[in-house]
């Protein structure tokens, strides 16, 4: 899977020219909501990529083992506990998905639009999570209470990797979370842009992939 590897190299360029942070993994340290995770307004301490603000989720995967090597967790900008108004917000995952794993499954178009679907599967409490499924914006209610209770990013890091690892092609995830006010979201948004497109033709050739299997080459795609 090398049609992301450009966007991921532009990307991780991009980030080592921040104030990045390292969090450290809390596996299972976080109650799920397993579905129902609504903030009401009432109840928000604020939101993250609110209306007006930079809005940004990418997701990409990769073969490439020297571009995401492990499980990992960044933060750029502040942490939850530490914003205290609307804030800009992106969030990008980068996967390391083993080919062969993929090209052996016997159902390669499901297998694939699962681990693309396992964000939706991520609820934790107190973080409302809402995705525009046609386009790349991502918008979080975050409670007061789990603001109160402790509730940071490399917890909600940490489910994310959870979700994704349950998938056997899924060797390692990187997640990317930014917060800063001075973070160059223009740029950013083009490469979530590029990253939409490609996942828009992905799914399109999954579809021939499944539909028309023996005149299709998938591997060109990996």
């Amino acid at each position: 899977m090398k049609i992301y590897d450009e966007i991921i190299k532009k990307l991780n360029k991009s980030i080592e020219c921040s104030y990045t942070q390292t969090l450290h993994i809390h596996m299972n340290n976080w109650p799920d909501n397993d579905g129902d995770s609504i903030v009401f307004v009432p109840d928000m301490a604020y939101e993250l990529g609110a209306a007006s603000m930079p809005s940004i989720s990418i997701q990409m995967m990769t073969t490439d083992h020297s571009l995401v090597k492990d499980n990992e967790i960044l933060l750029i900008g502040k942490d939850i506990g530490q914003i205290k108004e609307d804030t800009p917000y992106a969030r990008i995952i980068q996967l390391l998905v083993d080919e062969d794993a993929i090209l052996l499954d016997d159902t390669i178009y499901d297998s694939i639009k699962c681990i693309q679907h396992s964000k939706y599967h991520v609820h934790p409490y107190g973080f409302m999570t809402r995705i525009s499924v046609n386009s790349y914006r991502e918008q979080v209610r975050v409670s007061r209470e789990a603001v109160r209770k402790g509730l940071n990013f490399s917890k909600i890091g940490a489910a994310y990797i959870k979700q994704y690892c349950i998938h056997k092609a899924v060797k390692a995830v990187r997640v990317i979370f930014i917060t800063s006010l001075d973070y160059d979201y223009i740029e950013l948004e083009k490469l979530a842009r590029q990253s939409a497109a490609i996942t828009e033709a992905l799914d399109h050739a999954l579809k021939e992939f499944r539909f028309n299997g023996s005149d299709f080459n998938f591997k060109e795609l990996l």
